[in-house]
């Protein structure tokens, strides 16, 4: 009994085994995210070795991470989007605020959706081989077809980070984004991708 509990098959060893990889993931994106050049890589890198750890491919994580991390073209335009997405965001809420104040509330709704598309976006832009036009219409689909499947996406991260760092900030840091990123990739593979696998 107590053999098949700590066995190579066994739950505990592939659970702990899991949790220790999702950790590594974390720590790899953590010492390569902080330069702007890689941040769009190692998102890449993450969400995809996220992807893989949930599929259970048997590969190594570290070497896996590393082979994703080479997409600097694909992650730097992932890093353009984003940035370009949150300026001009900015620029129409300036604008429009000072035009009227009354405004204000069409710029929440604008900033909000923005947030909303760019969380969508950066999903399946990392863990797809589309084009960015592809990524982007796939996006505004989901976007609206189903907001509140958005909404969830974006939602996981803030929640997940906020509880991690509530009950400690190391503990949020040294796993909070592979656990929010799994929880992301968890929810959009079961909810939003078809059956069919598209």
């Amino acid at each position: 009994m107590i053999e098949k509990f700590f066995s190579f098959d066994g739950w505990y060893y592939r659970t702990f085994s899991f949790l220790a990889d999702l950790l590594i993931l974390n720590i790899l994106f953590l010492l390569t995210a902080w330069t702007v050049v890689f941040t769009g890589p190692a998102i890449i890198a993450l969400y995809r070795g996220v992807q893989n750890l949930l599929q259970q491919k048997q590969t190594s994580v570290i070497r896996e991470y590393f082979q994703n991390l080479q997409e600097v073209k694909r992650g730097s335009l992932l890093t353009a989007i984003v940035l370009a997405f949150g300026l001009g965001v900015a620029g129409i809420g300036f604008v429009f605020m000072s035009l009227s104040t009354a405004l204000g509330f069409l710029v929440i709704v604008l900033t909000a959706l923005s947030f909303l598309f760019v969380t969508i976006f950066t999903v399946i832009f990392s863990l797809s081989t589309l084009s960015v036009k592809e990524a982007g219409q796939e996006a505004f689909y989901v976007l609206l077809s189903s907001t509140a499947h958005g909404i969830i996406l974006f939602v996981i991260p803030a929640v997940v980070l906020f509880l991690l760092a509530k009950v400690n900030l190391m503990l949020c840091l040294v796993s909070g984004f592979a656990i929010s990123v799994c929880l992301q990739v968890t929810f959009f593979n079961k909810v939003l991708v078809k059956t069919d696998g598209q």
